[in-house]
């Protein structure tokens, strides 16, 4: 097969074929996506503070609802988006407000008040491939996806976000929701709703962001080999 042709070929051989091949730069561009791909899972385990989609967002919080004393703070996307009401606003402004610059966020916002229910954030994705391939490719374990946006509940300004970022996630079939559901409902995690576009069709999966797809995936795992052992027995 071509396994056993690639490890029989001399490395010499090899050398040069991988050399021929990442001299054009269409090829060269494929293999620097998939090395990011390949990484995103990895990196996102030492993401800010445990975070989902690793874009931290500077708050301006004047009611104090993060600190008793300070009136700024900086926290993950995702937990803003979720839990308060808030109103974008610039850098600049943000810093007359509290004299930092929150040089490493990407967003700036002014938090007003706390929700009384949390958000209902759903997701959209494209992919050229069929349903077949795009799940052999992504739901098996942690992933990553480029190209994931927001598709409901969220400001315009912050609705692309997602676009050219590689994220790190774990993706389940609809089949395993049930299972998901009670290790979800263990975890106090959340999965969100995430429709895909293929090319002979559409989707829907349960979709788990950032680090969290690991251990929800081990979870999985033990609960597919419980099922498995019983079958068995």
């Amino acid at each position: 097969g071509k396994l056993e042709d690639f490890q029989n070929t001399p490395s010499e051989q090899l050398n040069t074929a991988i050399k021929g091949f990442i001299k054009r730069r269409s090829n060269r561009e494929q293999v620097v996506e998939y090395a990011k791909e390949k990484y995103t899972p990895i990196q996102s385990l030492f993401n800010f503070r445990g975070s989902d989609i690793a874009i931290r967002c500077a708050i301006y919080d004047p009611n104090h609802f993060f600190q008793n004393t300070a009136k700024y703070t900086e926290y993950d996307l995702f937990h803003i988006l979720l839990h308060y009401e808030f109103t974008c606003i610039s850098k600049e402004r943000y810093h007359e407000f509290t004299g930092d610059w929150g040089n490493y966020c990407d967003f700036f916002v002014r938090v007003d008040a706390r929700k009384e229910l949390s958000s209902k954030i759903q997701f959209d994705y494209a992919d050229d491939v069929d349903k077949e391939c795009f799940e052999r490719q992504h739901c098996w374990g942690p992933t990553a996806l480029k190209g994931i946006r927001f598709s409901r509940n969220v400001p315009f300004e912050m609705q692309g976000i997602l676009e050219d970022k590689y994220i790190t996630c774990l993706l389940s079939k609809m089949k395993n929701r049930h299972v998901l559901s009670n290790i979800l409902e263990t975890k106090r995690q959340i999965a969100y709703p995430l429709f895909v576009t293929f090319n002979d069709g559409h989707g829907e999966y349960k979709l788990i962001l950032g680090a969290q797809a690991f251990l929800i995936h081990a979870e999985l795992q033990g609960k597919w080999k419980e099922k498995e052992q019983t079958n068995r027995d």
